[in-house]
C-alpha cells in the first residue's frame, strides 16, 4: 500500500456524478489512409473526503475529472456500441462511491488518471468498504 500512496497526488473518497464517452482518433503511421479510434471515459466525481492532496488543488465538494481507460465506439450505421476495457478493469458507475488514488494527466493537466488503472480505485459499495476506507486513512496518516 505504501508504494501506491507515494505515487499518488490525490487520495479521496468520491461519488461518480457524470461521465462522457470520448474517442481519440489516431492516424496509422504505416498507412495514412487508416485511422484508429481509442475510446476512453471522462468521469466526473464529487469529492466527499480528502486523504491526500499533494498539490492542494481540491476541497470537499469539488469535482475531479478522471480519464478512465475504458470506453465505447458506436457503429454509425447500426448504432451498436462496442465497449473496450483493459483486462480486469471495470468502468466506475454513476451514483457509486469510490476510494480513488490519482495523479494529474500528463496530456491534460486539468484532468487526472487513476494510479495503476485497476488498483487506483476501490468501490465503497460493498461490506468491506468501511474497513478499506479506515485502512487507507490509517496508512495516509502514517506517512
Amino acid at each position: 500500500m505504501n508504494g501506491f500512496i507515494a505515487k499518488t497526488e490525490l487520495i479521496a473518497k468520491v461519488t461518480k456524478v457524470d461521465e462522457k464517452n470520448m474517442t481519440e482518433v489516431t492516424q496509422s503511421s504505416s498507412d495514412p489512409s487508416l485511422n484508429y479510434e481509442d475510446p476512453y471515459t471522462e468521469s466526473a466525481f464529487k469529492i466527499e473526503k480528502i486523504y491526500r492532496d499533494t498539490k492542494s488543488k481540491f476541497q470537499k465538494n469539488d469535482e475531479v475529472i478522471v480519464e478512465e481507460f475504458a470506453g465505447y465506439t458506436e457503429n454509425k450505421l447500426t448504432g451498436q456500441r462496442t465497449i473496450y476495457t483493459p483486462e480486469d478493469y471495470e468502468l466506475t458507475q454513476k451514483g457509486y462511491s469510490y476510494l480513488i488514488g490519482a495523479r494529474e494527466s500528463q496530456s491534460s493537466p486539468e484532468k487526472h488518471v487513476l494510479i495503476g488503472h485497476i488498483f487506483g480505485k476501490y468501490s465503497l459499495e460493498f461490506t468491506d468498504a468501511k474497513k478499506a476506507e479506515s485502512h487507507m486513512h490509517g496508512d495516509v496518516l502514517k506517512e
